[in-house]
């Protein structure tokens, strides 16, 4: 088959601070000239990408039980981002970057094996790549430069490119008798090049960069079991240890130096490993009414690993008393 699609984005960020030359003053710095409205940094900027892709998934039968699927997908994916900035920060006049064009050529695989152990159960395997486009920052102020520089921090890269996930998984699925079903699966995911939002502390703009190598190894459990025509009882039960897997260092490409995220600390967006869930339901007859109670009990449990902001290894600790 073939895809295509075309799509646009505004990304807007607005700053109202009508107490900032104030404050400036109070800290011994020249104030830029906020106006009366408040405003010192207003950022559009527009983005369109196309994107055209290909695709293919074949399935053989090697015997009536035995069966094995391989797919790819690959895609061209253009972007062209322009950004306009204004405000006290920018100067009296706005200012309008050059357009950026960028193009990538990702290759999607995908393969999988499946197994009838018994006519009710199935064993497989599975192993596929994942992909997100890179994209552009907004360029940064001549006052963030001054302060980048001032400080002794990099400047980082206006593009940010491409990360990728490589996933793979071992399962079963089936029933026993007619009355319980049952999933399970153990995994694995690599990821590359993750693009992650950060902070450049001396003028406290966002950024996004490709940072790092992250980890996720786990299993899942769900259960359904119906004890009799009129009580139920699912249990899903699962755990997943998302990490880091090396150590991030503020400098991009440094061996040493601050270290921004230590290897072993938490994905920033992960949940607590351990988590499951329980519930019971009754269904009965209330007059010519059907009804049901229903109980549920849910476990989260305690995340073994540090955040890199909980981290006094990294220069993001936050110590709070």
């Amino acid at each position: 088959g073939a895809y295509w699609s075309q799509a646009e984005f505004l990304n807007v960020e607005t700053l109202i601070e009508p107490q900032l030359d104030q404050l400036l003053r109070n800290l011994g710095e020249a104030p830029i000239g906020v106006g009366a409205d408040g405003l010192s940094y207003r950022g559009e900027q527009t983005q369109e990408e196309t994107q055209l892709a290909g695709f293919v998934d074949v399935t053989w039968s090697f015997t009536d039980d035995f069966r094995a699927s391989a797919g790819a997908r690959v895609s061209r994916t253009t972007f062209e981002s322009v950004s306009t900035m204004s405000g006290a920060y920018i100067g009296p006049a706005p200012t309008r970057s050059a357009p950026l064009e960028a193009d990538e050529s990702p290759w999607t695989p995908r393969f999988g094996l499946a197994y009838d152990l018994t006519a009710s159960t199935m064993l497989y395997a599975n192993a596929g790549k994942g992909y997100r486009t890179g994209g552009r920052n907004a360029p940064l102020s001549a006052r963030c430069l001054q302060l980048l520089a001032a400080a002794g921090e990099p400047v980082p890269e206006g593009p940010f490119g491409s990360d990728t996930a490589w996933s793979y998984e071992l399962g079963a699925k089936g029933t026993l008798g007619s009355r319980l079903r049952y999933e399970a699966s153990v995994f694995r995911i690599d990821w590359t090049d993750i693009q992650q939002r950060v902070t450049l502390g001396p003028c406290g703009v966002t950024y996004t960069v490709n940072l790092g190598e992250a980890k996720s190894d786990g299993f899942d459990l769900s259960v359904a079991w119906a004890a009799t025509d009129d009580l139920s009882v699912d249990l899903a039960l699962g755990y997943a240890d998302a990490r880091f897997a090396r150590d991030i260092f503020q400098v991009r490409g440094a061996t040493s130096g601050a270290l921004q995220v230590a290897a072993g600390n938490a994905l920033f967006m992960a949940g607590t490993p351990w988590q499951g869930a329980l519930g019971v339901r009754y269904d009965f007859g209330l007059g010519s009414l059907p009804a049901f109670v229903r109980a549920d009990w849910e476990y989260v449990g305690d995340n073994f690993r540090q955040r890199a902001s909980n981290d006094p290894r990294t220069n993001g600790f936050n110590a709070r008393i």
